[in-house]
């Protein structure tokens, strides 16, 4: 039960960073085959990420060695984020108005 719980909830959530990373970075009118190359274009990176949460846990047996590697992959994340919405700014202010 508990297991079912928790996929729901990161179902939810990368649902949630789906529509806040639309808003940012697709323009309004983009056409539906575009917001649809994109949507699946941000769930393979979620489950690339998933994937390597999960290689942590399976393939590291010293706690350390696993904390550094989170904590590799969260630093690669926040850079990721950057780029991300520094680059849909850009876009937006050379989009006329």
């Amino acid at each position: 039960m508990a297991h079912d719980h928790n996929q729901s909830q990161i179902e939810t959530d990368i649902e949630k960073h789906w529509q806040q990373f639309r808003a940012q970075v697709i323009p309004a009118e983009a056409h539906q085959i575009q917001v649809e190359a994109m949507r699946v274009s941000f769930l393979a990176g979620a489950l690339v990420v998933m994937n390597t949460v999960a290689s942590v846990g399976d393939n590291v047996t010293d706690a350390e060695r696993g904390a550094d590697m989170l904590e590799a992959l969260d630093e690669s994340i926040r850079k990721a984020n950057a780029l991300v919405y520094t680059a849909a700014l850009a876009s937006q202010r050379k989009q006329p108005n």
